[in-house]
């Protein structure tokens, strides 16, 4: 008879042993299952963010063309006028709505002419362009630096 309760009792404990495996298995699966979908939902950020940036670069990529060009086409005119610099610079600030004001300076950076977006109030009306002459400086400063835009 003890025999008996032996043997019944290791057979219970080996199918309390086998349904703690599977629990254990089911669980494990479960959690790497949920590993699996964050890695996935991880990898479609990074490849959504990589293509954002992309984007951006290439927008500020074709902004600089657009201002180089702004540029080259009045060095190429002979007798080039502040007018015709004008009428070209409110042309770009009516295709690029993110623009608010456009400079033309000399070498000393002392601004020629400018204009102003026609979509918002001019940028320095309310506390003037001289107070923004330091940033200038170093802009450009770091411009010549670097041989870029």
């Amino acid at each position: 008879m003890l025999a008996r309760v032996i043997g019944s009792w290791r057979r219970s404990l080996l199918w309390v042993a086998l349904l703690g495996l599977v629990v254990a298995l089911l669980a494990t699966l479960v959690w790497l299952a949920g590993r699996y979908e964050a890695s996935q939902v991880q990898e479609r950020l990074e490849r959504e963010a990589a293509g954002a940036t992309s984007d951006v670069r290439s927008a500020f990529t074709r902004n600089v063309q657009s201002l180089q060009a702004l540029q080259v086409s009045e060095r190429l005119k002979s007798g080039a006028s502040t007018s015709t610099w004008v009428l070209a610079a409110d042309a770009l600030l009516r295709n690029q709505r993110e623009w608010l004001r456009l400079e033309w300076r000399d070498t000393a950076l002392v601004p020629l002419v400018h204009a102003d977006s026609p979509y918002r109030p001019p940028a320095f009306a309310r506390l003037g362009r001289s107070n923004a002459q330091a940033e200038v400086a170093l802009a450009c400063a770091y411009a010549r630096r670097v041989s870029g835009p």
